[in-house]
């Protein structure tokens, strides 16, 4: 998962993470911060940050935040999209500069001298 964006905080419903113990641990309501890193989950009582292929589940069941993070997932898909379109676009530039132009028989034979020592006489 590429993330959304740097950063985006928001306050879920709940979220389910895998513990050190690799049990699956429900969170109700805290403030999380969602980095390309890992998911910050913040409670009253603690401060833990769970790398992505530990978090398991995020619920949002605000609709402020229900809005917030789909606008963000959104903006986040067309990042990706655009990104991926140059990618291709430089990709093709590259090949196209990077072709070579067949080189005729009259210009082979132009550059060819039986008499040059340094001619290739294989090309």
């Amino acid at each position: 998962m590429r993330s959304l964006r740097v950063f985006m905080q928001v306050t879920p419903t709940s979220v389910v993470v895998l513990g050190p113990d690799n049990e699956a641990k429900t969170i109700d309501n805290p403030t999380v911060l969602m980095a390309d890193f890992g998911l910050w989950v913040k409670t009253e009582k603690s401060l833990s940050l769970y790398t992505w292929e530990r978090v398991a589940h995020i619920e949002f069941g605000d609709e402020k935040s229900v809005q917030k993070v789909w606008e963000e997932a959104i903006l986040t898909v067309f990042e990706d999209l655009l990104e991926d379109m140059e990618d291709d676009i430089d990709y093709e530039e590259e090949a196209e500069s990077e072709a070579v132009e067949p080189v005729s028989e009259e210009s082979k034979e132009e550059n060819t001298n039986a008499d040059d020592p340094n001619a290739n006489p294989y090309n």
